[in-house]
């Protein structure tokens, strides 16, 4: 909808304005923004979902038909959403680099539907304790973003950007990978409260720093509040979860866990 990964002026490239700029696409930020959001913006998310309710965590909230409603109301709101920033910002994509855009993804919901359901369960690995996994994902979340925001300015060489791509991709399948590798078909509520629990704790803290920020040139206000918010439900959440029953694997959800 905002064609962010085509314009060259878009507002929050940052170090990536420029770097990596190859047939009229931001390709470090594309890649960036794929991986930040298939993370941050949707698993973790429906994870924390998960975690809260988990007595519906097997049950689709949607019918067909509301399915059909909130997906045509979506396609609608790109559309026009499309239209909007084009005129806003006086930029249109490129027609090819676009549709080859929707084809990766669409190939990559395909892909996605095909995966097995227990596909990030086969790891053979003791689970380890909550804290563990909240201080892995907390740190993997620094060093990933250090990795798209602190090696760009290091290099003008053309190819560079092509290494904070490989690098930054395969540092987040690498900690994907060892994840995926501990057995949570053992594993508790709690454990899977750590994993998501890491990123939500570091954006909370970054938005304090936000706030304070006076070189930012959007307005920060109340960020602070937000951040603070945002801590005090993942603290009533991991009470909820170690006080209530932290079991993942239960006869009424045992096939339908993401997990």
């Amino acid at each position: 909808m905002v064609a962010s990964f085509f314009n060259p002026s878009w507002m929050d490239l940052g170090v990536l304005s420029g770097f990596g700029r190859w047939f009229e696409v931001n390709t470090v930020w594309a890649v960036e923004l794929t991986i930040y959001h298939a993370i941050f913006s949707i698993t973790i998310p429906v994870l924390l979902v998960e975690l809260a309710y988990p007595e519906q965590k097997g049950d689709s909230w949607l019918g067909d038909r509301g399915f059909k409603i909130v997906s045509a109301a979506l396609l609608l709101d790109v559309i026009v959403g499309f239209v909007l920033f084009g005129f806003m910002s006086g930029y249109w994509p490129p027609i090819p680099q676009y549709l080859l855009a929707i084809l990766v993804m669409v190939l990559f919901m395909r892909y996605a539907k095909n995966l097995p359901n227990d596909w990030a369960r086969v790891g053979e690995k003791p689970v380890k304790s909550p804290r563990y996994y909240l201080f892995l994902s907390f740190f993997s979340t620094i060093f990933s973003g250090l990795i798209f925001g602190a090696l760009p300015p290091l290099s003008d060489n053309a190819l560079f950007p092509l290494v904070v791509m490989v690098v930054g991709t395969g540092f987040v399948t690498s900690v994907i990978l060892y994840i995926r590798g501990f057995r949570w078909k053992n594993a508790n509520r709690l454990q899977l409260m750590g994993v998501a629990s890491g990123p939500a704790v570091f954006f909370s803290m970054i938005a304090f720093l936000q706030e304070m920020d006076q070189t930012r040139s959007d307005n920060p206000a109340g960020m602070s509040i937000v951040g603070l918010l945002t801590l005090i439900l993942l603290f009533l959440l991991w009470r909820k979860i170690k006080s209530g029953n932290p079991k993942i694997w239960t006869p009424k959800n045992q096939s339908n866990v993401a997990l």
